[in-house]
């Protein structure tokens, strides 16, 4: 949100594009920090570099992207911030905030919920929330719910007649964008 409202402004309209990146970024960092508050910090900090077109830093864990070495192409399409410009001031502002480090730190034991919002879902399937069930029905239900979910998760991807993984395109409403998602096996319900 302070990213947003930071990039909104004329000065550092060139951190808008970034905005989205950057909060991936975030999300990687967490996934791939191994539990080590220290490199999850670094990692995120790296960012002002990154955005700056400098993938070599120093540091004491975290000193290059881990990303591949850019082409000339990539380099050339990708608009970059110059250091020390209001754009990049205002980000690093935002990166090294310390009330931001102290909560980033707390992301070391990344834990994605989505598998659990999935079973929430599936559970409005089997009990419906304007329907009222007595013990017996809501136990019973319930394990169904579960022995569904149980049973259809790690599904694979599906995957194309030449062996590629398939893909559909999909809206969603929470971020008003059109995103890419795997598409699984279908279920089944032995």
């Amino acid at each position: 949100k302070k990213l947003r409202s930071v990039s909104h402004k004329k000065l550092n309209s060139d951190l808008s594009p970034w905005s989205q990146s950057i909060c991936n970024h975030l999300w990687w960092c967490a996934a791939n920090c191994g539990g080590d508050a220290d490199l999850l910090e670094e990692s995120w900090t790296s960012v002002v570099h990154h955005i700056a077109n400098i993938h070599d830093f120093a540091g004491d864990i975290y000193t290059k992207c881990a990303h591949p070495p850019l082409t000339d192409d990539e380099q050339r399409r990708k608009k970059w911030l110059t250091p020390c410009s209001p754009a990049h001031n205002a980000l690093k502002e935002i990166v090294f905030s310390k009330a931001l480090l102290k909560d980033v730190r707390q992301l070391n034991q990344f834990c994605h919920t989505g598998n659990l919002e999935v079973y929430h879902s599936l559970m409005t399937k089997y009990c419906p929330k304007r329907q009222e069930f007595d013990t017996v029905q809501m136990l019973a239900r319930t394990t169904l719910a579960v022995l569904d979910h149980n049973h259809n998760t790690g599904r694979k991807q599906k995957t194309a007649a030449e062996g590629d993984l398939r893909y559909k395109v999909v809206f969603t409403k929470a971020s008003a964008k059109w995103v890419t998602k795997p598409m699984y096996e279908n279920k089944t319900y032995e």
